[in-house]
């Protein structure tokens, strides 16, 4: 049975359409017109015709008619390189444009998810496409630099300052497929509108989007706070120029940012290390770490005892009554109030002055004992004194803005910042959430509605907020620029996590339902808490008196809770309890009166201990920087993937908690100690905060950018003279040296941490010439005695004897990548760190890793000797010539002949007993196979690739 179709095709040639039949697959016949050469490609695509298997002929079957014929084979290909795909992209979207005879639009955005959904909302003449974010920058590298410019001084710093600081924009080599498809799109557009961010990246955005397309037609801006229909219409209905003054914060931010790293960077390359850098913002963020972990190594532990009480309402307590218990805890004595943490100094551990002249009770265990005697006697009288009722009611939180979403993960997902951007990243592209980076958090009438009537399915209309709390915006943060409305699930109907759930991955299910969940609960009436306060006293028989303290909540109406289940977002409200420590244990108090009896039937005294300040987790900080006014939301996660990557900052999974704390690590605390002291508005978040004020008046046309940079780096005072003087006055081996407190140190041990270009060691401060590597993961909390003392030992090594074909001693001793034998050095020699001056290593004869599977323990002299015998030679390849070697590298044991190596598994045999023969037959199964891979070929973009590189020729 011949199956026919008619579809209908624009030839923007000729500027008409063309009716088109076809009858089979890949025969089509065009009637009426004959079609020119622009309408075959079109007619190809569309009918997926691959370019190979098709041609142009008169039709015989149809006068005055053409057919488009394939050839005999049939089949489509399903296999299409990435290159390929890409391009068919492209030319689908430039053919898009051309289906009718009006006047086609070219809206440009920032990313391709963003086009989609946009596309949606516009009429059919108007075609998306994306820049994929700034299509140019300040040069990144010396390769990037014009050849004509690089004879200038400033052309590696991209700015030139003494002209204006008009800077230096190249495209980058990943961006110009971009600007050349963009380019094509534009010169066959009759309108071009920009439709990118409303902040000052998008306008930015923009404006480079004119100078580099440089459009014929006119162009205008579109901006929107919400990506949603009526949004996007209504911008198209308003559009604007650009604005310069925008343009102008954000060049003037960027330059600022290339002016301060390239100013700073050398010269922590100079006197600390290499690869080391410094930031505006990078750097504040490192400072904040690095004062807390120094806190950290200041503080001083407190130890003090309370009492614990649980109290009956009857003298006739029995186990099944143990719901009626109360728990309290000693508040005071005789009017004395305890010593609680706070009464404490972290750095010395005692009671601070103004604690010690308020007459305080510090209590330890044999003062509680004593009076736990005293309260157990049958002659106490335990009455409650006061209790005191106060109403609580608590407003949902705000809907998701970009920060607010991280932290939210962070604490209670535990992922990343930078997992939860691509996790938010993916449910944007997919249609499920709104756009993901965004600073305010209002929400659209559209998406109020839709929240509402998932409130009112699920909990009732009695959930649903008042009209008039409903009305009123959550306020934005001081530097929030309101691109888009808040983090919210897409769409007029909010879909449930279940329906989500069953087209994403887990993580992504998780991550859409605290975002579906918070945004209800912003929508949702206030929770209602009624927070009771109650103080016992214990009437001693010889007079004294001991008042205990219990506090306890009970909801009155859940309000937003009800949304928030116990894993999304449930909140402690422990801080509007007050400061007690007991408030856990009463969650429901039972009726209380003043005066009633109480009766005791278990006391205890409990030893408290003062905390360290806790490190910054990634929510944390990302928070502490949003109040300090220090960068942009947006921006956060590449400032903690920054220090991350360069390795001034690790994480530590907080026993075995899902959040991670941020420990920085030993470079980081010389970059800061050499920026605090020589350049300490750099790590001042007032300097950011300043500045952000700075550009907001450049935004709002009050400040001129050019004479706020010049101000800031030319000049007697400005950065570049300054830096050009504390270069000669910094001290590298002052800077060098990490003032940290070595705790438990013994007066004969005394040793000081260093930076060096190879990375941290430890000195001896007696004899400098002892000097022992420590791994740049080790945190400066971890250095005590005892490590110091186990790293000496480590570092010196364990003699075990002498090589009879060298004469050498032999030592086990333990490096960077584990443990190893070394043959030569001295008994009493150490490890030396060899950019000191002055520091001088023995001759070493050998090296030799030993496996990680090696039981170090039972290692004897004997067992040493063999390993020192590796490499084994055993014997000539027949095929090439090249000698056969069996030794032991860097990802186990391995046969190697002439540059080419194969790991020995365990069934194949050891080092030490495989033969030739063997170790033949390893290198050439492996050459053969190498070759069938490389003969059959693995595409990989386009290209066939060898995946083997054992067989390529070096």
């Amino acid at each position: 049975m011949t199956c026919r179709h008619t579809l209908w095709i624009c030839c923007f040639t000729c500027l008409h359409r063309h009716q088109v039949i076809y009858t089979k697959p890949f025969e089509a016949f065009v009637v009426r017109k004959k079609f020119s050469k622009d309408l075959f490609p079109l007619l190809r695509y569309a009918l997926a015709v691959p370019r190979r298997k098709c041609s142009v002929q008169l039709s015989k079957t149809f006068p005055q008619t053409q057919v488009l014929e394939a050839s005999q084979t049939k089949e489509r290909s399903t296999k299409q390189s990435g290159k390929k795909k890409a391009e068919r992209k492209r030319t689908k979207t430039t053919l898009s444009k051309e289906r009718r005879k009006e006047s086609i639009g070219l809206v440009i955005v920032e990313s391709p998810a963003k086009a989609k959904t946009i596309q949606k909302f516009l009429p059919e003449r108007y075609v998306v496409d994306s820049c994929m974010g700034h299509i140019r920058n300040l040069p990144e590298s010396a390769k990037e630099v014009p050849e004509e410019l690089k004879r200038y001084p400033w052309a590696r710093l991209g700015v030139n300052v003494e002209n204006n600081f008009e800077p230096l924009y190249t495209i980058p080599k990943e961006k110009t497929k971009v600007v050349a498809h963009l380019k094509e799109l534009v010169d066959s557009c009759d309108e071009l509108i920009l439709a990118t961010d409303e902040d000052r990246e998008g306008e930015a955005i923009a404006w480079h989007l004119v100078q580099v397309l440089q459009p014929k037609v006119t162009y205008k801006r579109a901006v929107f706070h919400e990506i949603t229909k009526e949004a996007i219409i209504e911008s198209f209905q308003n559009l604007r120029d650009i604005q310069m003054n925008l343009v102008h914060a954000q060049e003037a931010r960027r330059i600022l940012d290339r002016l301060v790293g390239f100013t700073l960077s050398p010269i922590l390359w100079k006197k600390i290390a290499p690869r080391l850098s410094a930031g505006r913002v990078q750097s504040v963020a490192l400072a904040m770490i690095v004062q807390r972990e120094l806190e950290r190594i200041e503080f001083r532990q407190s130890l003090y005892y309370n009492i614990l009480a649980k109290l009956s309402l009857s003298s006739h307590y029995e186990l099944n009554e143990k719901k009626e218990g109360i728990t309290a805890f000693l508040l005071s004595f005789n009017n004395k109030r305890l010593a609680s943490g706070k009464d404490f100094d972290p750095k010395t551990g005692r009671l601070k002055k103004e604690s010690t002249e308020e007459d305080l009770i510090h209590m330890d265990l044999e003062l509680a004992e004593n009076l736990m005697k005293k309260l157990m006697e049958t002659s106490t009288s335990w009455k409650v004194k006061s209790v005191e009722k106060r109403k609580l009611s608590k407003k949902g939180p705000a809907p998701f803005i970009t920060s607010t979403l991280q932290q939210e993960s962070s604490r209670r997902l535990g992922f990343t910042p930078g997992e939860t951007m691509r996790l938010a990243q993916d449910l944007y592209e997919q249609g499920f959430i709104t756009y993901m980076r965004t600073d305010s958090p209002a929400l659209s009438n559209q998406a109020k509605n839709a929240a509402q009537m998932c409130i009112i399915q699920q909990f009732g209309k009695d959930y649903l907020q008042d009209a008039v709390s409903n009305s009123s915006s959550p306020k934005a943060s001081k530097l929030a620029q309101e691109a888009h409305e808040a983090i919210r699930p897409a769409g007029t109907s909010f879909l449930s996590p279940d329906e989500v759930g069953r087209q994403v991955s887990p993580n992504h299910r998780k991550l859409y339902e605290l975002i579906y969940r918070r945004t209800l609960a912003s929508q949702m009436k206030n929770a209602e808490f009624v927070i009771t306060s109650v103080d016992i006293d214990a009437f001693l028989q010889d007079g004294d008196v001991a008042t205990f303290h219990t506090s306890g909540r009970t909801v009155v109406f859940e309000g937003y809770l009800k949304a928030l289940n116990e894993n999304y977002g449930v909140e402690d409200n422990s801080d509007d309890l007050g400061d007690n420590s007991w408030s856990q244990y009463n969650k429901n108090l039972p009726e209380l009166n003043e005066g009633q009896e109480l009766h005791p039937f278990h006391l205890e005294p409990v030893m408290h201990s003062t905390k360290p300040p806790a490190r910054y987790t990634e929510a944390a900080l990302i928070k502490a920087l949003e109040a300090e006014g220090v960068g942009r939301p947006s921006t956060y996660a590449s400032i903690l993937e920054t220090l991350v990557e360069r390795k001034y900052v690790l994480r530590e999974r907080n026993g075995g908690r899902s959040r991670t704390s941020l420990v920085p690590c030993l470079p980081a605390i010389s970059v800061v100690k050499l920026l605090n002291k020589h350049f300490p508005e750099i790590t001042d978040p007032k300097f950011t905060a300043s500045m952000e004020e700075t550009l907001d008046d450049i935004a709002n046309g009050k400040a001129d950018h050019v004479e706020y940079l010049r101000s800031y780096f030319l000049g007697e005072r400005g950065l570049r003279e300054k830096a050009k003087e504390k270069e000669k006055e910094i001290d590298s081996q002052e800077v060098r040296v990490l003032d940290l407190p070595i705790r438990q140190q013994k007066t004969d041990e005394k040793v000081q941490v260093k930076v060096g270009p190879y990375g941290p060691y430890l000195e001896s401060v007696i004899d400098s010439s002892r000097k022992w590597n420590i791994l740049n993961e080790v945190s400066p909390e971890e250095l005590c005695s005892k490590f110091i003392e186990e790293l000496v030992e480590e570092r010196k090594g364990k003699f075990l004897g002498y090589d009879p074909q060298s004469g050498g001693a032999v030592f086990l001793r333990k490096g960077r990548f584990g443990w190893f034998l070394q043959v030569g050095v001295g008994e009493d020699d150490s490890l030396s760190d060899k950019e000191d001056e002055g520091s001088s290593i023995k001759r070493v004869i050998k090296n030799v890793r030993l496996p990680a599977n090696v039981d170090i323990n039972s290692l004897q002299l004997e067992d040493c000797l063999q390993w020192l015998s590796l490499p084994r030679i055993l014997g000539v390849d027949p095929h090439t010539g090249k000698e056969i070697i069996a030794n032991i590298g860097r990802f186990g044991p391995y046969v190697g002949c002439d540059g080419k190596n194969v790991s020995l598994k365990a069934d194949v045999g050891s080092v030490f007993d495989i033969d030739l023969q063997t170790a033949i037959d390893l290198l050439s199964n492996s050459a053969n196979h190498a070759s069938r891979r490389k003969s059959s070929g693995t595409r990989r973009r386009g290209k066939v690739v060898d995946v083997s590189s054992e067989t390529e020729e070096k």
